[in-house]
Formats: structure tokens, sequence, C-alpha cells
């Protein structure tokens, strides 16, 4: 009396069918001169497992079948398994200068077959000043055959060049009113412009001004 089945197999998606190919005794002996000839059915493509049978089964002395003749076969399924395939979503570092609009986010996706597509969507860290925010990718870890890995970028924003603010002051003789500086200014909407008057003014949104006469630096 013996106990067969199927080996069971495993692998990573590959876009290839899985199939049994050999099979395991686990109960039982074969005796001596005595071997299996058989043939398989069942397939496993897409991640996920499924069974495997015989599709055909005898026991072989030389040229004779002894099956019926020397044993009882208890016959068990085996297990057809494959694994996802890992890819990696990783978001591409950009930059860009103060001011200036953010540059489209883009990623790089390594990993899939064919013409397989990953779902994700991508994000970056809040903030329009100097300095490095995070762009972020994500989605679903595990998408059909894949299971996708998510690596962050960066999105990097330098000083602008293009940025001025040129002080205008005031010159003329004493007439008893009072004489504003002003900014001709080319920035970014939205940027506040900041005054000091004198080497120990302090800065101020308002414009210095000056009534009586002398000299103010702005």
């Amino acid at each position: 009396e013996i106990t067969v089945k199927p080996a069971d197999k495993s692998k990573t998606y590959d876009g290839t069918a899985l199939k049994a190919d050999s099979y395991e005794i686990t109960g039982g002996t074969l005796g001596e001169g005595d071997r299996i000839v058989a043939t398989y059915s069942g397939s496993q493509i897409n991640a996920g497992s499924s069974d495997s049978s015989f599709a055909s089964f005898k026991i072989m002395h030389g040229n004779v079948d002894v099956t019926d003749l020397l044993y009882k076969v208890t016959k068990e399924t085996g297990t057809l398994r494959v694994d996802p395939k890992e890819v990696t979503v990783t978001a591409e570092d950009k930059s860009k200068a103060y001011g200036e609009k953010d540059p489209e986010l883009t990623a790089k996706v390594t990993g899939v077959l064919n013409d397989d597509k990953i779902q994700y969507s991508l994000s970056r860290e809040a903030g329009g000043d100097v300095g490095s925010y995070t762009i972020t990718p994500s989605g679903s870890e595990v998408q059909g055959n894949y299971a996708v890995k998510f690596v962050d970028g960066k999105l990097t924003i330098s000083k602008s060049d293009k940025l001025t603010v040129a002080a205008t002051g005031y010159e003329g003789v004493y007439d008893g009113e009072s004489h504003a500086a002003s900014a001709v200014a080319n920035v970014t909407e939205g940027t506040t412009i900041f005054y000091k008057a004198g080497v120990d003014g302090e800065w101020t949104t308002e414009a210095p001004s000056i009534k009586d006469a002398g000299t103010k630096t702005v």
C-alpha cells in the first residue's frame, strides 16, 4: 500500500504556467525494481494557488503494469503556488527655483512584465520656501500579480536669481511735507517687502518717510 501525490511546486510570478512534473510518496514504499510512470493535470499562471493531480498513473515493473496486481494506491493532490513578483515605484527627484511653478511629479516603475501597469499616485510635502520636500508615491501594496514597494523622492527648492527689489528714495527741498520711500520689486506674487531706515532701524512693512531736512538710508 502506498500513498502518492504530485510534488508541491512554487515560484515567483513570471507570466508562464507552473505545472507539476514529479511525484512524492507520502506513505509506503515501492517494491524493488518498481517505478511510477505518471502524467499530471493542473496549472497555475497568476499569483495564487491551486491543486495538481495525476492525469495518468501506473506502477511498472520492467514492461509490466503491476499497479492493480501488487498495490493499493491512495492518490492525493499537490499544490501549485505562484507568489507575487516584487516591483518598485520610485518617485523621481525634482527641483525648481523659488517662486516657480512645481514641475510635474513622475515616478519610475521597475519589475513589471510585458505591458502590465501599476496604479499609483504622487504627492509632495507642503511648502514653498527654499529647502527640500518629500515626494511620496502611494497605492495598493498588492496589485494582481505584483507586490508593490514605494520609494520616496525629493523636491528641492533653490534660491531664485530672478527676484529683485530696488528701494526708491526722495531728494528735494524742505517743504514741510512728509515724503515716503518706495520699492520697485520683481518678486513672486504674495511676497512681502520689508524696509529698514538706517543701520539701527527696525525692519517693517511700512515704507519709511522723511519730513525734516536730513538723510535716511533705506
